[in-house]
């Protein structure tokens, strides 16, 4: 899996860290229309934050492999998290097309 590289203004005591609610860690949420990683089209905030904004985590992919991330020396991992519309069912399009590369 590919280390990504997520902006140093959210590194404090070795981890990734919501960058609405400091102490706590991070969750990363993905804006691109393909869901695929798009550096200028993502959040990093934690999942307290996102579940209040209305964005909900793919049933399937919840506690599966994270992302693996480094913001300066920190290193961590961060899952994702796919807004509402981008769900069917409580499942995101790869699991529903059986593509998922994140099983």
């Amino acid at each position: 899996m590919t280390t990504r590289i997520i902006s140093a203004e959210h590194e404090s005591a070795g981890t990734i860290r919501c960058a609405h609610v400091w102490d706590h860690i991070a969750t990363h949420i993905e804006l691109s229309r393909t869901l695929a990683h798009d550096p200028d089209e993502h959040l990093v905030v934690c999942a307290e934050c996102a579940r209040l904004a209305g964005l909900l985590a793919c049933d399937s992919c919840v506690g599966d492999k994270p992302i693996p991330v480094k913001a300066g020396r920190t290193h961590g991992a961060l899952t994702s998290i796919y807004s509402p519309q981008a769900l069917l069912e409580g499942q995101c399009g790869w699991h529903i097309q059986g593509t998922c590369t994140r099983r």
